[in-house]
C-alpha cells in the first residue's frame, strides 16, 4: 500500500433515501440497514494510522452516515487523536445526502475540518424523479446548504448526471450559481447487476459526452468564477503539465480502499463486494493488506493499456480511466473504459474552444499546452 492511507468508510448501509441508481442499495451482497460498531471504528482508526508513514484520508460515507448520530463523529475525532502518536496527517470527509446536516452537526463538522460533499442532482424536479426526494426533506436540504453558506462553511456537491438531466443543463448551472454552490463533481449514472448494465437508467457516452459540452459551454460564458467543476479542473491542470488528482485519471487504482461496517476491507466501492474483490479487514495490521493476492492483481490492471488506449492522445491525461468502467464492458479489463467516447468528447471540445481563443490548432496535433 501507498504510505498516505485512503479509505472509504461505510459507518452505516442504512439510508433515509432510495435512490434509483444507488450501487449501495442495488448490490445485494452488501449488508442492508447495518451499522459499523465503535470497536471497529477504533481498530480500523488505530491500524491505520500505525501503517501510514505520511498521511491518512477517511472519507465517511454510507447510506446515510449522519444516521449514526453526531456522537459517533466526536467518538472518531477523539479516537484519531488518542492514536495519532507519530503526528500523522489526517483528513476526514464526509459525503451526506444533506437531510440531517443541521446548524449544529455543520459548527461540529467545520471546528473539527472534517469536509462536507452533499449528493445533490439539482432542481426539485430531477432531485424527485431518482433521488425520490420528497419536497419536505428537499426543503430541509436547501435550507442546511443556506445555513452553511451563511456561516461560511465550505462544501462541495457531488451530482450524478441522469436520464432526468439531459436538456437541463442551464437549470442545473443556475442552481449552483442561486445556492452558492461553487466546488462540483459530476458522476454518469451507471446501475449494474455484476458488470451487466442496465441500459435503462444509464447514461450513453453519447449523451454524457453531450452533457458535458454544454455544461461547458454555459460555464464558460458565465460571469460566475467562484464555481468549480472537477471534471473541467483536471483536464486544465492536464495542460498546464500537472499530474491529475481525480482517482479515474490517477492510474493508482487500489489506492482507495472501502470498509464494509462489518470491517471487511474492497478494492473500490464501485466494484460488487465479493470475496474476490475482499483484501481484508480493518481488525488485523495494515500491512497484511500489502500481501493480499486480490489487492495485488487488481493494482496490476493499471498497466494493462487496452489497444486503442495506446495511440490516444489523451493517454497521459486519463491514463486508461476507470477500471470499474473498464470492467462493465470487459471483465477481463482489455477493453477501454465505459466511458471512454464521453470524455473524448469534451477533451476534444476543450481543445477546440481554447484553440479558438489561443491559436490556430492545425487538425491532428496534440492537446494544447498553456
Amino acid at each position: 500500500m501507498d504510505d498516505n492511507v485512503n479509505l472509504v468508510i461505510k459507518l452505516t448501509n442504512d439510508c433515509n433515501q432510495r435512490c434509483q441508481y444507488c450501487y449501495n442499495y442495488n448490490d445485494g451482497r452488501r449488508q442492508q440497514n447495518t451499522y459499523m460498531e465503535k470497536g471497529m471504528i477504533e481498530n480500523l482508526i488505530k491500524n491505520a494510522l500505525a501503517y501510514s508513514k505520511t498521511s491518512c484520508t477517511f472519507c465517511w460515507h454510507g447510506g446515510e452516515p449522519l444516521l449514526a448520530g453526531i456522537d459517533t463523529f466526536k467518538y472518531i475525532i477523539d479516537i484519531q487523536k488518542k492514536y495519532n502518536t507519530n503526528n500523522t496527517i489526517i483528513n476526514n470527509n464526509m459525503q451526506t445526502n444533506g437531510i440531517l446536516l443541521k446548524r449544529d452537526i455543520a459548527l461540529f463538522f467545520n471546528e473539527n475540518n472534517i469536509g462536507v460533499s452533499v449528493s445533490l442532482d439539482g432542481p426539485f424536479d430531477i432531485q424527485s424523479s431518482t433521488r425520490q426526494t420528497n419536497k419536505f426533506n428537499y426543503n430541509r436540504i436547501i435550507e442546511n446548504l443556506n445555513t452553511m453558506n451563511e456561516l461560511n462553511i465550505p462544501f462541495s456537491v457531488l451530482t450524478v448526471v441522469n436520464k432526468e438531466t439531459l436538456g437541463h443543463e442551464q437549470s442545473l448551472f443556475d442552481f449552483y450559481t442561486y445556492y452558492n454552490i461553487q466546488k462540483v463533481g459530476l458522476l454518469p449514472c451507471i446501475v449494474a447487476n455484476k458488470n451487466e448494465v442496465n441500459r435503462e437508467l444509464t447514461l450513453t457516452p453519447d449523451e454524457y459526452g453531450s452533457f458535458l459540452i454544454k455544461l461547458f459551454d454555459i460555464w464558460c460564458k458565465s460571469t460566475n468564477y467562484n464555481l468549480s467543476f472537477r471534471d473541467f479542473d483536471e483536464y486544465f491542470k492536464f495542460i498546464q503539465g500537472k499530474k491529475p488528482v481525480y482517482c479515474v485519471h490517477s492510474n493508482k487504482c487500489g489506492n482507495v480502499l472501502v470498509v464494509d461496517t462489518d470491517g471487511k476491507i474492497y478494492i473500490c466501492d464501485e466494484f460488487p463486494f465479493t470475496e474476490e474483490n475482499c483484501v481484508g479487514s480493518a481488525d488485523q495490521p495494515f500491512e497484511l493488506l500489502d500481501e493480499s493476492l486480490n489487492l495485488s492483481h487488481f493494482r496490476s490492471m493499471n498497466h494493462s493499456i487496452p489497444i486503442q488506449c495506446q495511440t490516444c492522445e489523451y493517454q497521459g491525461f486519463c491514463n486508461t480511466g476507470c477500471l470499474f468502467k473498464r470492467w462493465l464492458r470487459d471483465s477481463s479489463f482489455h477493453e477501454r473504459q465505459l466511458f471512454c467516447e464521453s470524455d473524448l468528447l469534451l477533451f476534444r471540445h476543450i481543445d477546440s474552444v481554447l484553440s479558438k481563443l489561443m491559436f490556430n490548432k492545425q487538425p491532428g496535433a496534440p492537446p494544447i499546452a498553456i
